[in-house]
C-alpha cells in the first residue's frame, strides 16, 4: 500500500525524486491503505484496504463515495450504487462469462431474458414472481406463490359460489356417507364421492321393470276438489285410482251392447308419495266435486 500528500517540497534532489516516487506509487495503487489519506483531493481515488472498497472523494472533498468491492478471494468486483443509468439509448445488458446475454433491459423499461431462464413446473410456496408495483413508482418487486394464490382466491370467491371452507362441514351441511346413500337426511347434501358412486352404481328402472305406484309412474285417478291447474301437487293419500267405462245393456240373446251413458268408476288403495297433476280442472263455482285426470308420481 501507498499513500503520498503530493506535495514537493523545495528541497535537494534526492529528497525531491523521493516524493515524486512516492507520489506515483500511490497514484499507481489507488491511494490504497487501511485508512483514508491525510492529505485528500477532490475526485481523489482511495482503495480502502481494510473494506475492500473502492472509493473516490466527493466533489467538496469533505466524503468519499463507494464505488465498489473487490472480493479478494474470488476475483470478482461487485458495484455499490444506488442508480445504474444507462450511457446511451440501447439500454442496459448483462452478459455472462461467455459473453452470452443474460438479461436486457430497454431505454423504455422492457425487460427481455427470462425465456432463456430455467423452468419449474411446479412452484412452492415460497417461490417468487417478478412484478412491476404500480403502487410505489413502478418499481420491480417479488411476490410469492403463496400470495398469488390467496389473491386469486379472493378474486374467484366474488364471481363463483364458494363449495370449500375451512369449517367442517363448508358452506352447506354435508350428509355422512350412509345419510347419502339412503336419503335420510334431505337437508344435507350428499359429499362428490357419494353422489358419483351412487350414480355409477344406480341403474335406471326401464318402464318393463317399473311396479304400479312407483316414482316415474302414471295412474288415472280422481280427487276431490273445486278446480286444480295443470303441474298441480297433491299427496297420493287425496287421489283415487280411476278407470273410465260405458254401462252396457244386456240383450234379449244375452249378449251386450255398449249403452248411451258413460262412467267413472275409482277403485280402493291409497297411494303413497306426493302426484302431479297432467290435467287440469277449473273450477265452476260449485262446491267441490270429483275430477279426473293424469297423475304422475314425482317423490
Amino acid at each position: 500500500m501507498s499513500q503520498a500528500d503530493f506535495i514537493i517540497s523545495n528541497q535537494i534532489f534526492p529528497l525531491t525524486r523521493a516524493e515524486i516516487s512516492a507520489s506515483l506509487q500511490a497514484l499507481a495503487s489507488s491511494n490504497s491503505g487501511a485508512t483514508e489519506p491525510v492529505t485528500t483531493y477532490a475526485h481523489q481515488l482511495w482503495y480502502d484496504t481494510a473494506t475492500d472498497f473502492l472509493k473516490m472523494r466527493n466533489a467538496a472533498n469533505d466524503g468519499w463515495y463507494t464505488l465498489g468491492y473487490f472480493d479478494v478471494g474470488t476475483g470478482f468486483w461487485e458495484l455499490r450504487s444506488n442508480i445504474w443509468q444507462a450511457s446511451s439509448a440501447s439500454g442496459i445488458t448483462i452478459k455472462n462469462a461467455a459473453g452470452s446475454i443474460l438479461l436486457s433491459i430497454s431505454a423504455s423499461g422492457v425487460i427481455t431474458g427470462f425465456a432463456a431462464s430455467g423452468s419449474k413446473a411446479t412452484p412452492l410456496e415460497a417461490d417468487g414472481v417478478v412484478i412491476v408495483d404500480t403502487a410505489a413508482s413502478n418499481i420491480i418487486k417479488r411476490v410469492t406463490w403463496a400470495n398469488i394464490k390467496a389473491t386469486l382466491k379472493t378474486y374467484f370467491d366474488t364471481l363463483y359460489a364458494v363449495y370449500a371452507t375451512t369449517t367442517t362441514n363448508g358452506p352447506v351441511e354435508l350428509a355422512t356417507t350412509a345419510e347419502g346413500e339412503t336419503g335420510t337426511d334431505t337437508a344435507r347434501v350428499p359429499a362428490v364421492d357419494v353422489v358419483k358412486a351412487m350414480v355409477t352404481t344406480h341403474t335406471p328402472p326401464t318402464i318393463a321393470g317399473m311396479s304400479y305406484g312407483d316414482i316415474g309412474s302414471y295412474i288415472f285417478g280422481i280427487v276431490e276438489t273445486t278446480g286444480f291447474t295443470g303441474g298441480a301437487i297433491f299427496a297420493g293419500a287425496d287421489i283415487r285410482p280411476a278407470a273410465l267405462g260405458a254401462v252396457l245393456t244386456t240383450l234379449a240373446d244375452d249378449t251386450r251392447s255398449a249403452g248411451t251413458a258413460s262412467a267413472l268408476w275409482s277403485g280402493s288403495g291409497a297411494l303413497s308419495g306426493t302426484w302431479q297433476a297432467m290435467g287440469g280442472s277449473e273450477a265452476d263455482g260449485a262446491s267441490q266435486r270429483t275430477r279426473a285426470t293424469l297423475f304422475l308420481r314425482v317423490t
